[in-house]
């Protein structure tokens, strides 16, 4: 490894963050996500949508959901996610697409399908049983606000 396991195992150091509940009210509800790069956080999210099951979960290879988001611009966008886990693991896909407005009034449209892998605590809507083990599923739905720090 060079001497440096670490920029091997990720070398871009990205990460989220993300908190949701769904069924507050029927379906609806939301969350917040925290992207970053290293020990810094690089955006802020807020969604409301639709949804199944609530957690916590950490992405050690999750990112912006614009990735080519400049500094101090906001995004508005479409996502979509799914994932299934056994206890405190979890792996599923997210899709999203959106525009993006800088500070000089620039707009520019972002979209992405992303693998998710998570670590955390979730409460599932959906169990299951498959070859006698039992499986959490979460899947959720709606707009996304986001503001990129850098």
């Amino acid at each position: 490894m060079g001497g440096d396991p670490l920029d091997y195992v990720d070398p871009t150091g990205l990460w989220a963050l993300t908190a949701q509940i769904y069924g507050l009210y029927g379906p609806l509800g939301g969350g917040i996500v925290l992207t970053g790069t290293g020990f810094s956080v690089d955006s802020f999210s807020l969604r409301l949508g639709i949804g199944v099951g609530k957690g916590v979960s950490f992405n050690p290879k999750g990112g912006k959901p614009a990735a080519n988001a400049p500094c101090h611009s906001n995004s508005l966008g479409f996502y979509a996610e799914a994932e299934v886990g056994k206890g405190p693991f979890s792996v599923g896909a997210g899709v999203n697409a959106g525009i993006t407005l800088d500070q000089n009034t620039n707009f520019s449209s972002y979209h992405g399908l992303e693998p998710e892998y998570g670590l955390g605590s979730s409460s599932g809507a959906g169990q299951f049983v498959t070859a006698g083990l039992e499986y959490e599923g979460e899947a959720s739905a709606g707009l996304e606000f986001t503001h990129t720090f850098h």
